[in-house]
């Protein structure tokens, strides 16, 4: 597995060449170079209490169609999430990246508990809704598995049982969608249609397993996040109890 590389922020002669600006916008009416060097300092959750403070900023804010919106979120991501330095997944805008990595709740019961981001799925979830609405291969109902051919469980996106590293869990609607998307495919074009699923689902499962390993050192970086802060409200009371 190739080391994650830093993706360095673009710099200021090119942000004007490639930023497009949405006429419905008033904050984006600004030049993208005045409005970057705005908003550069502007941590996530900056930029979230800013786009709560009136319509205007929230409509702008949430311009998923303007690139300079974007690169926005995008420099705030990279310059205060530091162990967050990966492009979003395919689809998904940088806001709603933003957004969706701070969101800490189950995506079913909206719980902070064990939670844990299935990549593969997109879906960030605690272990019992994680059971409850996903199906693990050797639990697919028998009618399924009889009435579908196994080469489709292939064609689908699917993450290991981390209690049982040999079995896969899916998301049963997804196996059927794929299988009447297969159905609906000519029969002379089934084989090309086979090898295009197969290279998707490699690609996000080596995507994801990437994306598990940026999990892990945002954990670590949360935790030394921490400690920092502990240790520096402890040298400040310190410094008052011996200056007392």
């Amino acid at each position: 597995m190739g080391k994650l590389k830093r993706i360095k922020p673009s710099s200021r002669s090119s942000v004007s060449k490639s930023l497009t600006v949405n006429s419905d916008s008033l904050l984006c009416k600004l030049p993208p170079e005045i409005l970057l060097n705005i908003c550069k300092n502007l941590s996530p959750y900056d930029l979230i209490s800013l786009s709560k403070v009136c319509k205007l900023f929230y409509n702008d804010l949430r311009q998923g169609d303007s690139l300079t919106i974007q690169q926005i979120w995008r420099e705030s991501r990279l310059s205060f999430m530091h162990y967050r330095q990966m492009d979003p997944p395919d689809g998904m805008k940088e806001r709603d990246y933003v957004l969706w990595l701070l969101d800490l709740r189950c995506e079913f019961c909206k719980k902070k508990t064990s939670l844990d981001i299935s990549w593969e799925f997109r879906v960030r979830t605690c272990s019992k809704c994680l059971d409850e609405n996903f199906v693990r291969h050797n639990d697919l109902s028998s009618s399924l598995i009889s009435g579908i051919p196994t080469f489709i469980l292939n064609c689908v996106p699917w993450k290991r049982d981390d209690r049982h590293y040999r079995i896969r869990i899916f998301r049963e609607e997804q196996v059927i969608d794929k299988y009447k998307e297969f159905m609906r495919v000519p029969e002379h074009e089934r084989e090309e249609w086979k090898k295009l699923q197969l290279d998707k689902v490699l690609q996000i499962q080596r995507d994801s397993s990437i994306r598990r390993v940026e999990d892990e050192l945002a954990k670590e970086g949360r935790k030394e996040y921490r400690r920092k802060i502990i240790r520096e409200r402890f040298n400040k009371m310190l410094e008052e109890t011996n200056d007392d």
